[in-house]
């Protein structure tokens, strides 16, 4: 590898740790911000919108309307997930801990493997069914504890978010045509226009604002523009590896600032979950090292 491409790699797994670290913040925004789940989502997503759609505009210019337009009914339809995953967040960052949901997110890539077999006869390798394996043992560990009412509420949500996250990932996935970042805006818009109704928009505190605007345009908006940016110049693999730095720093955020602590169960639970991921990730990493070839 030349200097400069390892530089640009470089540059590309920094950026990819910086948007991971953005998005580990939304516990703490969360904990901030006193209002409802719904106008928290809304604001959030109201705000990441217009935030993306001007970051498109800088660089897209006039190729924005064609990248939508291109999407089609696929763009749509990954939008749209992301909408209800990005809505789903919110609402269960209310009602269970960020461990928890931290935890259940890190089952994505796994899910997403599930669906692609299930929906598009994809054939998964053995090292990924025995990650998927060591993974759901995790969850089951996890589950141990018996969560009840809106603990309950808030890991279910979890699991349905992640779930369809995973369809807007394979629908990307089996259509190049959609850009990340133009779905995500799209889904924002659908996420607000959603929301809008169940919001209690004019009530909402002058004091949450500047919190509300973070949660939409920093953590989500500008970690989403530093993923997509940095993840093209690395491996998919090590993206994945980078991408673990926000279910690792997010329950350790809210644990400093609110002494929130998930219990041991959850911990341990995630510790196999991240281990799954990470060493799918490592494996991957390493093939392809080996099977590289010479320049």
């Amino acid at each position: 590898m030349s200097s400069s491409s390892h530089a640009a790699q470089l540059r590309g797994a920094l950026l990819v740790v910086i948007g991971a670290l953005w998005w580990s913040i939304g516990g703490v925004l969360s904990r901030l911000i006193t209002t409802d789940p719904m106008t928290t989502a809304f604001w959030r997503a109201l705000t990441a919108a217009l935030f993306i759609f001007a970051w498109l505009l800088a660089t897209r210019r006039g190729a924005v309307w064609r990248d939508f337009r291109d999407a089609g009914w696929a763009g749509v339809l990954a939008a749209a997930c992301w909408a209800t995953a990005s809505t789903a967040f919110v609402v269960a960052l209310k009602f269970t801990t960020v461990a928890t949901i931290a935890v259940i997110q890190s089952l994505g890539p796994f899910v997403a493997a599930l669906l692609a077999y299930m929906l598009m006869g994809e054939k998964l390798r053995a090292r990924t069914w025995i990650a998927i394996a060591v993974a759901m043992a995790g969850i089951v560990v996890m589950m141990a504890r018996a969560p009840q009412g809106t603990d309950l509420a808030g890991t279910l949500i979890a699991f349905g978010m992640s779930a369809v996250f995973a369809g807007a990932v394979v629908t990307m996935r089996y259509h190049r045509e959609i850009r990340m970042t133009s779905a995500a805006c799209l889904g924002a818009a659908m996420a607000a226009a959603a929301t809008a109704p169940f919001a209690d928009i004019g009530n909402t505190p002058m004091g949450d604002m500047p919190y509300l605007v973070a949660f939409g345009v920093l953590q989500l908006g500008a970690g989403l523009i530093f993923f997509t940016i940095g993840a093209p110049r690395v491996p998919a693999a090590q993206a994945t590896l980078l991408a673990t730095a926000e279910p690792i720093t997010a329950p350790l955020w809210v644990w400093i600032g609110f002494r929130e602590y998930p219990g041991f169960l959850v911990l341990a639970g995630g510790a196999l979950v991240l281990a799954a991921l990470v060493g799918h990730a490592l494996l991957d990493l390493r093939e392809g090292r080996r099977f590289r070839a010479p320049r």
